[in-house]
């Protein structure tokens, strides 16, 4: 049987959106203020695919300025589990048998799914 494999890639708008969904169906939203850094990791062939944001935080009116950033970073699994949800929230078409895997593309995050029928099938000949 034919091997399936689509590529859904996501910007790194939508990776901060779909962490943002995420961390706050778990109760634990990622923090108010300005996001000024979302881009993919630096990995090495082998390394899991990650992903980092950075939030400057309000500062609560009358206090000094204090810049306080804090960053977030989604590797592997966490990552793919965040993609995955926000396919599912979005209506994104995407078996949920394939095989998953992450890739970068330049500054995107690629979410590979792959199907097939499991194994390899030999044709038999037919003798003339």
């Amino acid at each position: 049987m034919p091997t399936e494999i689509r590529h859904i890639l996501f910007t790194s708008g939508e990776v901060v959106e779909a962490a943002a969904l995420f961390s706050q169906q778990r109760g634990q939203p990622l923090p108010s203020g300005t996001v000024t850094e979302a881009a993919p990791l630096e990995t090495v062939a082998g390394d899991a695919i990650g992903f980092r944001i950075s939030v400057e935080l309000d500062r609560p009116e009358g206090k000094e300025k204090d810049t306080r950033v804090r960053s977030f970073e989604f590797v592997g699994a966490d990552l793919a589990a965040i993609l995955i949800m926000y396919c599912k929230r979005r209506n994104i078409p995407m078996p949920m048998k394939g095989a998953k895997s992450l890739q970068r593309f330049g500054s995107k995050i690629g979410l590979i799914v792959s199907m097939n029928s499991g194994g390899d099938e030999v044709l038999e000949r037919t003798k003339p």
